[in-house]
Parts: C-alpha cells; sequence; structure tokens
C-alpha cells in the first residue's frame, strides 16, 4: 500500500486536517501521514474542534505536529500550498493543493478548507487506484474506456455530472502517449454519447493531447457534441493553441454560423470562444 505525506511549513493545520481524512477516507487505499520542516506545540485547536465536529475525529488522540524525518518515506507527497515558503525536501511533490491556511480565520472559511481537502482527499484515492493499474502494466485508455462506456447511457446523466466527469478526469491525468494515441485510434468508433462524455472530461490547457483531441471531435454533425467541444477549447489560451484554431477557420465559421440560431446558455459559450479565436 502506498505511503502518502501531506506537508506544510508547521504541520499544525491544513496538513494534519488532510493527514487525519486521509485515514478515514483513504482506509485500506494508502497509509496517511503529515509533516512540516517546523514544528508547533500542538494541533491547531480550531481544526481539532471542527473535525470533532464534523467527523466525530480526535484529531489530538494519535496526531501531533511531527517533522518530515520522523516519517516513513513517503511514495507520494502532496503540498497544501505554503505560498514563498513551501518545504524543499528530497522528493518531488505529486501535486500542490493550493489551499490557504485558515488560521485566525471564521467558522466558514475553515470549514471550506476542510471541505476542499475532503474532496482532494476523494479524487486522490481514485488516483491511487488507477496509478496501481498502471504499474501494473495495464493500459489506463482500457480502464478509461470501460469507465466512459457506463456512463454513455441517457439514462444515467445526472450520476455522469455528480461523480463520473470527476473520476473520468482523475483517470486522464494518469494517461501517457501510448495511451492517448489508443483513444485517437479508438474515437472513430466510439458512439457520439461516449464522445460527447470524452469532450466534457476536457480542457486542461497545459496538455496538448486533450487540445489536439478536441480537435479531432470538433468535426461533427452532431450540435451538442460541437458545443461541448467548442466549450472546452475555451480553456486553450495560448498563442500555440490560438495558432491552430485560427488555421482550422471552418472552426469559427460554424460557431458564427450557429450562434444566432443558439440559446442563452450556448451563445455565451460561443461568444467567449469567439472573443480569444476571432
Amino acid at each position: 500500500m502506498k505511503k502518502v505525506a501531506f506537508i506544510c511549513v508547521h504541520n499544525s493545520c491544513r496538513s494534519q486536517i488532510a493527514e487525519a481524512l486521509g485515514k478515514h477516507l483513504g482506509k485500506g487505499i494508502f497509509e496517511s501521514y503529515s509533516a512540516g520542516t517546523e514544528t508547533k506545540p500542538e494541533i491547531n485547536q480550531d481544526a481539532v474542534r471542527l473535525m470533532k465536529e464534523i467527523y466525530n475525529i480526535d484529531m489530538e488522540k494519535e496526531q501531533y505536529s511531527k517533522l518530515y524525518k520522523d516519517i516513513p518515506t513517503p511514495d507520494i507527497l502532496i503540498s497544501m500550498g505554503c505560498n514563498v515558503s513551501c518545504p524543499v525536501l528530497d522528493k518531488k511533490f505529486y501535486d500542490n493543493w493550493q489551499l490557504e491556511d485558515p488560521t485566525g480565520k471564521s467558522d466558514e472559511e475553515f470549514k471550506k478548507i476542510i471541505s476542499k481537502i475532503e474532496e482532494n482527499i476523494k479524487k486522490l484515492c481514485i488516483a491511487i487506484h488507477y496509478l496501481e493499474i498502471k504499474e501494473k502494466g495495464i493500459k489506463i485508455f482500457n480502464q478509461f474506456d470501460d469507465f466512459i462506456s457506463i456512463y454513455a447511457k441517457e439514462n444515467i446523466t445526472d450520476a455522469w455530472y455528480d461523480d463520473g466527469v470527476i473520476i473520468a478526469q482523475e483517470i486522464l491525468q494518469l494517461f501517457d502517449d501510448e495511451d492517448w494515441k489508443l483513444l485517437n485510434k479508438e474515437l472513430n468508433f466510439k458512439s457520439i454519447l461516449w464522445k460527447q462524455r470524452l469532450a466534457y472530461c476536457l480542457g486542461n490547457e497545459n496538455n496538448l493531447n486533450e487540445f489536439e483531441t478536441l480537435l479531432k471531435l470538433v468535426d461533427t454533425y452532431d450540435e451538442e457534441l460541437f458545443e461541448l467541444v467548442i466549450d472546452s477549447l475555451r480553456f486553450f489560451k495560448t498563442e500555440k493553441t490560438r495558432g491552430f484554431i485560427k488555421n482550422n477557420p471552418q472552426i469559427i465559421d460554424k460557431v458564427n454560423k450557429l450562434i444566432s440560431t443558439s440559446n442563452i446558455v450556448r451563445k455565451k459559450v460561443f461568444e467567449e470562444f469567439l472573443k480569444y479565436n476571432s
């Protein structure tokens, strides 16, 4: 089982919450630890109080502020988000959650951070599950295909938007170049609804594989799929991606053709796309 360490400077608040929720939500999936490069005499008392109130978890029962060197060597490091003073460690961070420190703030602000940590822990559980599959040599695309196929049915649309899309996006983050090649090779054999689900998942402006897949999906007679693709393409605003779109004037032409007959929501999507790509 993988060891996950949640890191911030003082290991007194956010990282302690993450450790506790990791033990609570990630039991059987990963071992949860937290640490810092400095320590505090006690865990933040507002965090202790609210974790008891919300989850009935007593953080002081098993947890305390500790240094990175005092925990087992982790497989995965997560930074809580330390602004200008992030710890410098001997291992690369898997992710930076960029969470504001709620110390000294209202219960409402504290609860927002706790809720975000809970959401991130759930996503991490999914990512670790598929990461372990990948490490076994099983192609992640095949797992993604099976997952999307479950949701490519009209009668489970609500479940897709509630949970499915979040899991699908986590799986996509584990794709390597071979997985993207497989996906694009199989696109022509997929149903319109499968393609719609895929288009809704894409939009990471730092991932050119996602952008290139959207350019393949945009060539469609299905107006709903076309709208979803344009909606996702709005997030790609670099000079390189805008250049690709301008070199494909048929995309702009189709948006201009459909915009006059679109409803308010679709019109807004199209207008924002044209704002950055005309």
